[in-house]
């Protein structure tokens, strides 16, 4: 009778714990798909819009260059004609933005600046490419304890076809686009950040503290840190996408990255790997704790049934 009273056993239990292990599994499996592409889908929002707005912003200081360099008064390449137009424009686009405003005749020399310094522009990159009658945009530098590029355009008379006469230039800080990318900082761990064309942070880190403490950088992260990790290979290249990785921190995170083709720099979102899948492992947990209450429920249950069946 103890035998078959076990077996009885056995039978019944099996036959009672198989479907709630397979609910369990399935349940899980479903969750845990949602969940991995609600956390892929929220991430890539964030950087497309991250995106979106760094291009727009790239865009409009573009325009505004090109709209001083097409100015009638700065076209006379006249210091007092200039100043009188340049002075208008540097309130209006925001001397938190705009560090200084330049225009330079062909040699390179300082026409006129807001900053008052009478420079020779001729050996900069950007000049040369603005004198040559291309829009040119600069690598970034440290400018005032931020991030800083320039953006020149060539001064034409007689209209967009006309000779080149001068360069009309900005230098601008960065300070405003990285308090942008601090609102796409999701949760705990999620940061935003730019790099350039050679793959060294031009926007503050989330972590420049704990970086700092680490004596991983000497006083900030922009122009420190070469970032080379996946997605900065990867956005470096060309490229867009998500993915799983190790930062430059050294943690695994879940990041997505878009190249940003003017001025050349990547876009890289991330978040720490144990954050995003947080709510997975919570769930694991919940559904372990759900099978083992089932478990034990079914086992008392069976043993009762198959009891009273033996007893028969």
């Amino acid at each position: 009778m103890a035998s078959i009273k076990g077996r009885l056993l056995a039978i019944v239990l099996a036959f009672a714990l198989v479907p709630v292990v397979i609910v369990a599994a399935l349940s899980y499996t479903q969750s845990g798909a949602a969940l991995t592409e609600r956390a892929h889908s929220e991430i890539q929002n964030v950087t497309q819009l991250q995106s979106s707005y760094v291009q727009g912003w790239i865009q409009q200081q573009v325009l505004n260059i090109q709209t001083l360099a097409r100015n009638n008064r700065v076209i006379t390449m006249e210091t007092d004609q200039i100043a009188s137009v340049v002075g208008d424009y540097h309130t209006m686009w925001g001397e938190d933005v705009y560090e200084a405003i330049f225009i330079a005749d062909p040699e390179g020399k300082t026409v006129f600046a807001t900053s008052g310094k009478q420079d020779n522009l001729v050996e900069q990159d950007y000049f040369k490419q603005a004198l040559g009658g291309a829009v040119a945009i600069s690598k970034p530098v440290l400018s005032r304890n931020a991030v800083a590029f320039v953006i020149a355009s060539p001064i034409r008379s007689g209209g967009i076809m006309g000779n080149v006469i001068g360069v009309a230039a900005a230098r601008l800080s960065l300070r405003g686009l990285a308090a942008q990318l601090r609102k796409g900082q999701i949760g705990q761990t999620g940061e935003a950040y730019l790099i350039d064309q050679d793959g060294f942070m031009i926007t503050p880190s989330r972590f420049t503290d704990e970086m700092k403490a680490a004596n991983l950088i000497a006083e900030r992260a922009e122009l420190e840190v070469k970032v080379d990790t996946e997605a900065a290979r990867q956005v470096l290249a060309g490229e867009s996408g998500i993915g799983e990785y190790t930062d430059y921190r050294g943690q695994p995170v879940l990041g997505a990255y878009d190249w940003i083709d003017t001025p050349r720099w990547g876009l890289i979102v991330e978040m720490d790997r144990n954050e995003v899948y947080a709510s997975l492992d919570q769930l694991r947990t919940v559904v372990m704790a759900i099978v083992g209450a089932l478990v034990v429920a079914a086992g008392g249950l069976t043993y009762l049934f198959a009891r009273s069946l033996a007893e028969r």
